[in-house]
């Protein structure tokens, strides 16, 4: 039952997210295009659709528990005990390591060139978000795709290793497919997205069923990626690389997931 109301909620915020840009980008005579793929769009649909995304995010994250029938600050601060900030800060600054390393190497090799994309202040901006924004997009993502897709799964489902192995792969589906409605440059990207999506829930479950560790790794992949998005020119294949939005995608940024899958496993499984 509890999986039929996740299917609802999550038809229902892409549903609203269709008619509210198709009725955005008819107000302002633009063409329709796919679902927040709004690079060509004008600028007020584009902010406008940015905003209601987040209020759509927020609205599943409060509006579930409440359809359970319980407390959404209860059912949320429940996955943040026992407190392990310093888990979460250990594994950011791991993550931003590892995957700033990979890009390092590709920068070597040639396959990325660094160049400054953008003017002196419009570089300063990106820089100064670089610090603001990976904390609260983790923690509204990870509450969202591990704190109720992944623990609604894992309440269907028979308590095994199996099941929660098939619950990790079922959760990290739709956290890659969501990500790749608003940038598709290759369809490769589903594989490293859903790499990703399996590191993390791993580490939810490694943690104890808590956010401590998988926000970590997000928050730690949103700064690698904010940090050298401005200075980089990707010219590499994109199998191998990936591209600046998300680097993760290619070969080498899912060696560098199967690397922080054994950091996690070595460092905070206790069996």
């Amino acid at each position: 039952m509890n999986l039929l109301l996740l299917f609802v909620f999550s038809g229902g915020a892409i549903a609203l997210l269709w008619v509210a840009q198709t009725l955005l980008l008819r107000l302002h005579g633009a063409p329709q295009f796919g679902l927040l793929r709004l690079q060509q769009a004008p600028v007020t649909v584009r902010w406008a659709m940015k905003a209601l995304v987040q209020g759509v995010l927020l609205a599943i994250l409060v509006g579930f528990p409440m359809a359970l029938g319980e407390n959404p600050l209860h059912y949320h601060a429940a996955r943040l005990v026992p407190a392990h900030p310093e888990r979460l800060l250990e594994l950011l600054i791991a993550t931003t390591f590892v995957l700033l390393t990979g890009i390092a190497v590709e920068v070597a090799v040639g396959w990325v060139r660094l160049t400054r994309r953008y003017g002196r202040w419009t570089t300063l901006r990106k820089l100064a978000e670089c610090f603001l924004r990976p904390l609260p997009l983790a923690f509204v993502e990870e509450g969202i795709f591990r704190g109720i897709v992944l623990d609604q799964i894992l309440r269907a489902l028979p308590a095994s290793r199996v099941a929660a192995t098939l619950g990790i792969a079922l959760s990290a589906a739709p956290f890659a497919g969501i990500h790749l409605i608003r940038r598709v440059k290759t369809y490769w990207s589903a594989v490293g997205l859903f790499a990703f999506g399996c590191l993390a829930g791993s580490a939810y479950l490694v943690g104890g069923k808590t956010y401590w560790l998988p926000v970590g790794l997000h928050a730690g992949g949103i700064l690698a990626i904010q940090l050298h998005r401005p200075f980089v020119e990707y010219r590499g294949p994109t199998w191998l690389i990936g591209n600046r939005d998300y680097p993760i995608t290619g070969l080498i940024g899912i060696c560098c997931i199967f690397l922080l899958a054994a950091y996690v496993r070595m460092r905070f499984s206790a069996g």
